[in-house]
């Protein structure tokens, strides 16, 4: 049983780069809807689940989960955006959030209608303060690293474009005998592979022909319904990797809407992650999710 115990360890170990300096670690859980759930705690007495949202910049908590929290309180109001508009959400300063081996003071929360599936809230990457983060899904691990790890030749480098809060990469789409160059926001609230911006859909009007697989309805942060679809790509790659049949979905209507492209969590999955935000880069690693063809 030890010997078995320390081949284990060695394989997980050879998951992630090789760390130079001690990462700081917060634990995570897939759920089935693709999220990534981050055990938390709130003012040391409250036990939380926190969706880590790679698109967002503030910390919220969803009100049906505020509603049982007597000891937080959000007292001030401000305007916030979402996919359906924009409206009014409370707010609450000076408060302490922990997760893993980390701690954070002060920290404002906001309030929220909806999170991923079996969450209560979420936060983002800027509320880690830290330029190296790795996203690891076969350890089920976030690692902040105090300075760029080593990496063996399995992690593929890909430009990242940095703007503010949004985390974007390139990829292409072939679509019968053509092939699209489109940017794609890094979006794990997003439990799909791919979304694609409405400007994007109405330009390359070949996208009309594709069967349509399903229509669903989306919800917001806010709780505004939109309507959306799902249709199959032939073939949609980044760099050297390459994935055929692909489901992308785009939004039915109201034209300018959806201004972003998007890669949510079922692509995020399928890779280990680590985001270089000094210099623009994230690498890419294929995960145990990577070739799984529930799509």
């Amino acid at each position: 049983m030890k010997l078995l115990a320390l081949i284990l360890a060695a394989a997980f170990a050879c998951s992630s780069p090789v760390v130079d300096g001690e990462a700081t670690r917060i634990p995570f859980r897939l759920t089935k809807w693709n999220n990534v759930s981050v055990p938390s705690t709130i003012n040391e007495n409250y036990a939380l689940n926190l969706m880590f949202h790679t698109a967002v910049s503030d910390v919220s908590i969803v009100t049906e989960t505020l509603d049982k929290l007597s000891e937080i309180a959000l007292d001030e109001e401000a305007d916030v955006t979402t996919w359906g508009g924009t409206s009014k959400s409370r707010f609450g300063k000076g408060l302490r959030l922990a997760f893993g081996s980390l701690t954070l003071e002060n920290v404002t929360v906001f309030e929220s209608a909806r999170s991923g599936h079996q969450t209560d809230g979420k936060f983002g990457p800027s509320q880690l303060d830290c330029k190296f983060i790795e996203i690891n899904f076969d350890l089920s691990v976030i690692l902040l690293h105090p300075k760029l790890p080593k990496r063996s030749g399995e992690w593929k480098v890909i430009h990242l474009q940095v703007d503010g809060d949004m985390l974007s990469i390139d990829a292409n789409l072939e679509v019968g005998e053509q092939v699209i160059e489109q940017r794609f926001c890094l979006h794990s609230g997003y439990s799909g592979f791919a979304l694609l911006d409405d400007e994007f859909v109405s330009k390359h009007t070949q996208l009309a022909e594709l069967e349509i697989l399903e229509e669903n309805e989306l919800t917001d942060s806010a709780g505004n319904v939109i309507k959306t679809k799902k249709a199959s790509i032939p073939k949609f790659s980044i760099d050297e990797f390459e994935f055929e049949r692909t489901p992308v979905s785009f939004f039915e209507g109201a034209l300018g809407r959806q201004r972003i492209s998007l890669l949510g969590g079922d692509f995020l999955k399928r890779f280990n992650l680590l985001f270089d935000l000094e210099n623009g880069q994230v690498y890419l690693k294929k995960s145990q999710h990577f070739g799984c063809d529930h799509f």
